[in-house]
């Protein structure tokens, strides 16, 4: 028994072994500030253009006067934003689930270099249960500034809650 014992501290020793060499796909960075989801409930006589407009791509905003007309409105958190150290990333998305929990991950891509921006959404809500409840949702994130041509993407990642 002695013998197989010292047998497999060395391979367990080689299998540890990786090459550490090659940098993450992903580095995190800090978020200044998670703004509070705004949600809320939509039928098809309310649901227009520019529903669609905002819920096509995230936006990078970098100063007030780029802040774009939504049904939300924009609080004073909003308006004393001081994008000379910041700039604000708002995601708007139109669903037909609840949302029960959510995160941020804020984060720089090593191989493809581009800052990404995922909201992860957890929902315990059946698909296609009521298909007349319609959600249009509001994600917003202040992050330190960018260089000035910097990619940004946003994403949106969904999971089920059991």
């Amino acid at each position: 028994m002695k013998k197989v014992y010292c047998f497999f501290i060395p391979i367990l020793f080689l299998c540890s072994c990786s090459n550490n060499d090659e940098p993450e796909i992903e580095t995190p960075l800090p978020i200044v500030k998670e703004y509070s989801l705004s949600t809320m409930q939509i039928n098809e006589s309310e649901f227009d253009e520019n529903y669609l407009k905002l819920a096509v791509d995230g936006l990078v905003v970098t100063e007030l006067s780029e802040l774009p007309a939504d049904p939300f409105g924009f609080n004073k958190a909003f308006m004393s934003i001081d994008f000379s150290k910041h700039i604000l990333l708002l995601h708007y998305l139109i669903h037909d689930w609840e949302i029960d929990t959510y995160r941020n991950i804020w984060y720089w891509n090593n191989y493809n270099e581009f800052y990404g921006w995922e909201a992860a959404f957890m929902t315990s809500t059946k698909q296609n249960t009521n298909p007349d409840n319609c959600y249009f949702t509001r994600c917003a994130i202040l992050v330190n500034k960018l260089p000035e041509n910097a990619r940004v993407k946003c994403l949106m990642s969904l999971g089920a809650i059991n």
